[in-house]
């Protein structure tokens, strides 16, 4: 299976440490990672080290910290329809079975699946609001309805589940927690000062 990753950030912080983990996770299965990365840096020198291909394409999100106006929910728009072009092409070049989203912050992954007639999976990792200052452009009721049309949505803590959905019982939701794929991270973790 061909599964594509698409992540939001070019740095080794939490949410792409975690999906090396998964994807370091999932070589026991018959899986070939994929992944779409907005541009290079630490993240991407580790794929490279690991010889999982990759992509460079800018992720549109559709939270911000700005002001929200028309201008940028066009803006985002039109920069989503223009990616979902290019990610579509890598896609069908590369027989993509699945489509996974590691963050809250853009529906590219979705918009793709859906494209494709592909199932899409989305794992929530942080509040937007009270992480980052971030709000959706659109409100986030319609929001949260989109997720939820994915085949699955992990949220990675019960706080998350509850800050998306409240009291919401849909089987598509999860709560998984984060993983460590190895001791020696979690012991350099555990004493670091």
């Amino acid at each position: 299976m061909n599964v594509l990753f698409i992540t939001h950030f070019d740095g080794l912080t939490g949410s792409g440490r975690s999906l090396i983990n998964l994807i370091d996770g999932l070589h026991h299965f018959t899986i070939s990672p994929y992944v779409i990365s907005p541009k290079e840096g630490r993240f991407t020198q580790v794929l490279q080290e690991k010889n999982i291909p990759f992509k460079i394409t800018p992720i549109p999100w559709w939270m911000t910290k700005r002001k929200i106006t028309i201008k940028n929910k066009w803006q985002f728009i039109t920069s989503t329809w223009k990616t979902s072009k290019l990610i579509t092409n890598f896609m069908t070049n590369n027989n993509i079975n699945l489509v996974y989203s590691n963050s809250s912050v853009y529906p590219i992954g979705m918009v793709v699946a859906k494209n494709c007639n592909i199932p899409h999976i989305w794992h929530l990792r942080e509040f937007g609001e009270l992480h980052f200052s971030l709000r959706f452009l659109f409100p986030k009721k319609l929001c949260v309805k989109f997720i939820t049309k994915s085949d699955a949505v992990i949220c990675n803590s019960k706080a998350i589940k509850n800050y998306y959905f409240g009291k919401e019982t849909n089987k598509k939701i999860h709560v998984i927690y984060n993983g460590i794929s190895n001791f020696h991270e979690f012991n350099i973790l555990l004493h670091k000062k």
